[in-house]
């Protein structure tokens, strides 16, 4: 039964530079078919479709990307710049309680693949009921971390209640979090009334003009007594670099994941190929836990142990620095 009161915005207005050269300025991952023949946007409209009423559901991007965006879904709430996710949230949250005081919204990224979507799909709708109940709090959706790794925030906790954020942490310091924090999924729950109080009390600048760039989790980490974990147990895969892509692509011998029909391996184990040309022959010979990321403009070699393909962003710095 849908509730007319729930509202799903996914966030896609950024460009996912560890995903590069893949994924680009032009078009970023969430309108890339990575995993699937429909884009990670499609992916995520339909994992959610059945939980809520369609005219419920909304695409947060930017002018920039509007064009490619409604080609991918028709409910759009257009930023007017890129200003990071919490100026985005907000501007949604004040769109929609316009429309509907009595708004309850859940926030997700595009960039999540889930392995069992209905279990996750129960616990949004259990955690909108109990929002509606106790609208004074965001509540927060995530899992416990199984393994050390920085690309993710981290919410150290007691129960439910959040002591500290912590954002893309060293590999040694995520180490150090595994049994005292929760990884967030980037998933929130809320009243958009009680969030639309908040920035008025707050005084919070939303003009997209004169307002800096600011995540959503920085806003958090100012209003720890209202934030909430709601559950530990939303189970996810973040789609943001290409270890994570590899791990989810189904393999062949010797755990080789690629799209090529020309491609030849020698001893090689563990690794990634990924290509635009469907007439060139690949060769590779020795290698363990590589990517290879090949587009007609750019080629990508990136080991893929440990956080290393999280770096890609780093290389991207690097490379519009000297263009």
């Amino acid at each position: 039964m849908f509730n007319s009161n729930h509202y799903l915005v996914i966030l896609s207005g950024g460009w996912g530079t560890r995903l590069w050269p893949l994924s680009t300025k032009d078009k970023p991952k969430q309108f890339l078919h990575i995993n699937s023949n429909k884009s990670l946007v499609e992916q995520t409209v339909n994992t959610y479709k059945k939980q809520f009423l369609t005219k419920n559901i909304y695409l947060t991007t930017t002018k920039n990307y509007q064009k490619i965006a409604c080609k991918h879904w028709h409910n759009l709430i257009i930023e007017p710049k890129k200003k990071n996710t919490a100026l985005a949230i907000f501007y949604a949250t004040q769109t929609i309680y316009k429309q509907n005081k009595n708004a309850i919204i859940t926030i997700i990224p595009t960039d999540h693949f889930y392995k069992n979507p209905k279990h996750n799909i129960i616990l949004v709708k259990k955690c909108q009921i109990h929002c509606q109940k106790n609208p004074n709090y965001i509540y927060l959706l995530g899992q416990k971390p199984k393994k050390q790794d920085k690309s993710f925030t981290y919410l150290v906790n007691t129960q439910k209640n959040i002591t500290k954020i912590i954002e893309k942490p060293s590999l040694l310091y995520s180490k150090k979090l595994l049994n005292k924090s929760i990884i967030s999924a980037d998933t929130f729950t809320f009243s958009a009334e009680f969030l639309t109080k908040i920035i008025n009390i707050q005084n919070i600048n939303t003009n997209y003009n004169t307002a800096l760039p600011l995540s959503f989790e920085k806003f958090l980490k100012n209003n720890l007594d209202i934030l909430s974990i709601y559950s530990d147990e939303f189970e996810f895969i973040d789609l943001g670099e290409w270890k994570n892509i590899f791990d989810i692509l189904p393999k062949g011998k010797n755990q080789i994941v690629t799209n090529s029909k020309h491609f030849y391996n020698f001893k090689s184990k563990n690794s990634l190929l990924l290509t635009g040309n469907k007439h060139k022959t690949y060769g590779i010979v020795g290698l363990k836990n590589i990517a290879i990321i090949d587009t007609p403009g750019e080629l990508l070699i990136c080991n893929l142990e440990n956080d290393l393909s999280y770096n890609v962003k780093n290389l991207v710095k690097q490379i519009n620095e000297k263009k």
